[in-house]
């Protein structure tokens, strides 16, 4: 997987996690929460027109009333008027197809009981059938709203970032930074050259230095020249502050014939004359620092 890749794929994941945030806090609609208090509001209107008819016993009227409220609500499939014993007293033509017998007291999302009253006494239930809000399963899942968004921003910024940060760090790719000539008369020296900056990061590496120590010049940009095992030439390991190019940018002083050894993979050690000459940056602030290697194995 490379850098590139990681780096888009962490951009749009940050991208789906604030949209999952805003419908955490509201910021972005929630879909089917608005449909259910659709339907809810929608039942109990009808429900207050049910109560008047039944109090006037016309439930012939209330047919006619509940056909059409269904013909003017696609998602709509039927409406009951259950007594307390569970006979229906008016309803639309496949009532009794379309509902489910339910559990409990509450509703669910696509068969909605609004209790109906006279007086103080409970005279039975409003049944309303709805189209389900989602289908089961993993189609279910495809088609909510919410994932569909998820999947459309998600997959497109993958897209749009992969093409547009490829174009930029190609713009911006430290390799060309260095004029072509430049470079070519950096590798036709024998001794090893680096340009770091203040975090000891390789900028720029000449082919004699990538020779030593076994990897191309392009590999190494980025790379931290700290991390190399460098020793004094006792054997003991140089600490940070220790390390010639760091006391250079520290001290803003050019740091002359410093001894140095460099392990290499295969436990070979090579001594080095080491010569570190800070570069000055803006605000007067040193930058970076130019060091070369003598090999004096």
């Amino acid at each position: 997987m490379s850098t590139k890749f990681r780096v888009v794929l962490g951009l749009s994941g940050i991208i789906i996690s604030f949209i999952l945030l805003a419908t955490y806090f509201g910021i972005v609609p929630d879909r089917v929460a608005e449909v259910r208090a659709g339907r809810a509001d929608l039942a109990e209107s009808i429900a207050v027109h049910s109560t008047a008819m039944v109090i006037k016993k016309d439930f012939k009227q209330l047919v006619h009333d509940f056909t059409i409220i269904v013909e003017r609500n696609s998602d709509l499939l039927s409406i009951g008027l259950a007594g307390n014993n569970g006979s229906l007293m008016a309803a639309t033509p496949g009532h009794k197809d379309h509902w489910q017998g339910m559990d409990g007291k509450y509703s669910k999302e696509s068969q909605v009981r609004v209790p109906i009253w006279n007086g103080r006494t409970k005279w039975g239930e409003l049944e309303l059938r709805f189209v389900p809000l989602r289908q089961p399963g993993i189609l279910g899942l495809v088609q909510s709203p919410m994932v569909r968004m998820i999947l459309f921003v998600g997959v497109g910024s993958f897209v749009v970032f992969y093409f547009y940060l490829g174009k930029v760090l190609s713009i911006l790719d430290p390799a060309k930074a260095v004029p072509a000539r430049v470079r070519t008369a950096l590798d036709t020296m024998a001794e090893g050259l680096l340009v770091l900056d203040h975090k000891e990061q390789i900028v720029l590496a000449n082919q004699a230095f990538a020779e030593i120590v076994g990897k191309t010049s392009n590999e190494l940009l980025g790379y931290k020249a700290g991390v190399l095992p460098w020793q004094d030439m006792n054997g003991s390991v140089i600490q940070k502050e220790q390390r010639p190019w760091v006391q250079a940018i520290t001290r803003g002083k050019v740091q002359k014939n410093r001894m140095i050894r460099l392990v290499l993979a295969d436990g070979q050690r090579l001594s080095f004359n080491v010569n570190c000459s800070p570069v000055l940056g803006k605000g007067k602030k040193y930058a970076g620092v130019l060091v070369s290697f003598d090999d004096i194995t």
